[in-house]
């Protein structure tokens, strides 16, 4: 049985979640966001991510989830599958259990 792809719906649009790796850790690191933003600046974390999934950059993916929340949408979805993407990453669990390990 196939994959069934991880999406999340804005404005009427299906969008792709995009994997959590080393790459796209760089790319929010690059666009100012780290995974220890994650608690601090939710929302930003969640525009860049949305950056990232569209293909847009930061001030577009805000453009655009405002947009959907306007029109009567929540961030449940996005937020949904961007914790989809963490929880199946190998790479991401790793860095989570190695992070645990130094602070325990």
């Amino acid at each position: 049985m196939a994959n069934k792809t991880n999406t999340f719906v804005l404005n009427g649009q299906t969008v792709s979640a995009v994997p959590f790796d080393f790459n796209l850790m760089c790319d929010l690191d690059e666009m100012g966001v780290s995974m220890d933003d994650l608690n601090k600046k939710p929302n930003s974390f969640v525009r860049l991510y949305v950056a990232m999934c569209l293909g847009v950059d930061k001030a577009e993916a805000g453009k655009q989830i405002q947009a959907h929340v306007i029109s009567g949408g929540t961030t449940e979805s996005i937020i949904n599958a961007m914790v989809k993407e963490m929880n199946d990453s190998d790479f991401f669990q790793a860095l989570t259990k190695r992070t645990e390990a130094k602070n325990q």
